[in-house]
């Protein structure tokens, strides 16, 4: 079995991300998903360079696309915090449930 996207299934977009045009196969299905996040890294890279730059700092842009990392890697881990406790509150009302249909 090959790794290659199958043809029907992927397709090449190209999206622009601080400047830089990068052209990447993607799942027809996942598009919009890349190309929203694509404004989501925008919008907070761009949050970030207002946010610092009235300080006294020389960020450059990897220091900017570190914090923008950051920044997705903590939304990531409360989504999955917040993932986990409703799957442990669905449990505990099956379980409920369970219970009282017995």
């Amino acid at each position: 079995m090959s790794n290659m996207p199958n043809q029907e299934d992927h397709f090449t977009i190209t999206v622009k991300i601080l400047g830089r045009e990068l052209k990447l196969p993607v799942r027809r299905s996942d598009e919009q998903y890349f190309r929203e996040a694509v404004k989501l890294i925008e919008s907070t890279y761009n949050n970030y360079t207002k946010r610092y730059s009235s300080t006294d700092n020389n960020f450059g842009i990897e220091t900017y696309l570190k914090l923008v990392a950051l920044d997705f890697g903590v939304r990531l881990k409360k989504m999955t915090a917040a993932n986990d406790e409703l799957k442990r509150k669905l449990e505990e009302l099956e379980k409920d449930i369970d219970q009282h249909l017995d």
